[in-house]
């Protein structure tokens, strides 16, 4: 969301739950790696800063609708609130249905099908949780990533 390039170390263990666990990525642009090839990693996305830097702000563009002032509205909209006064901004009105372009349309689309897939189905069963492993392995090997 920053605009900074991702990295997720896949076995270091995330003591936040008992027994620890691996951390659990899906996201397209975040790096993985292990602990081993971590240096190697960040040095291929340092030297490639440029076009990953791209990559990261294609996804975040497309992804939030916001970026820029919205934490700020936020905590003014809180102070608001708690302190019992009327709040500062006007109620934003619905936004009309608008066509939005076909690469777009096509990003959204496709990235609620993953989101629905591993959601609602990778978790519950065995067999689309060994195929969408051997899908996104399959996806890094091809990408590089």
């Amino acid at each position: 969301m920053m605009g900074i390039p991702a990295v997720s170390v896949s076995d270091w263990l995330i003591p936040d739950v008992s027994p620890k666990r691996f951390p659990q990525c899906d996201y397209d642009f975040v790096y993985m790696t292990k602990k081993a090839n971590l240096k190697a990693c960040v040095s291929d996305i340092l030297n490639r800063y440029d076009e990953v830097r791209e990559q990261v702000d294609y996804f975040r563009l497309r992804t939030f609708g916001e970026v820029g002032g919205c934490a700020e509205k936020i905590m003014d909209i809180l102070d608001d609130c708690i302190d019992g006064r009327p709040i500062r901004y006007e109620k934003l009105a619905s936004a009309s249905r608008e066509k939005v372009p076909f690469d777009k349309y096509r990003f959204h689309v496709i990235e609620g099908l993953k989101r629905e897939v591993y959601y609602n189905y990778k978790q519950r069963s065995k067999i689309v949780s060994v195929l969408w492993n051997v899908a996104r392995g399959t996806k890094r090997v091809l990408t590089g990533r």
